[in-house]
């Protein structure tokens, strides 16, 4: 994903943080995903949206990207609802997602990194 969206991506996100902190706030879930899984997972899901973007016609980018979620919460062994119940108590406390999202964008600067000196 080229750093220019990955900025809007991040900008709206925080936008859709900051809308949802000033709603009712839901209790924690009790199957609630840990941070770093959660980490892991959106940094999956970013990765599959950046290979659907340069691999798919328009008309088919959803539906390819879709798919490529359904596995990556397979190999995290993790049900749509309860991804959409932790992201939406994640979103709701813009706090710990911006946290998450501070330590996956330093994952991903390390990863640069990495293959950049390969």
């Amino acid at each position: 994903m080229s750093s220019l969206s990955f900025r809007s991506f991040l900008l709206s996100l925080a936008a859709l943080a900051l809308l949802a902190s000033c709603m009712d706030r839901d209790p924690k879930p009790k199957d609630l995903i840990p941070v770093k899984q959660m980490q892991a997972i959106l940094i999956d899901m970013h990765y599959a949206d950046a290979y659907a973007y340069q691999e798919y016609r328009s008309d088919s980018i959803y539906r390819a990207a879709a798919g490529m979620y359904l596995d990556i919460f397979r190999k995290y062994n993790v049900d749509t609802g309860r991804f959409n119940r932790s992201f939406n108590y994640y979103v709701q406390h813009p706090r710990v997602l911006d946290r998450m999202y501070a330590a996956m964008i330093d994952t991903l600067n390390a990863r640069e990194g990495r293959l950049r000196t390969e």
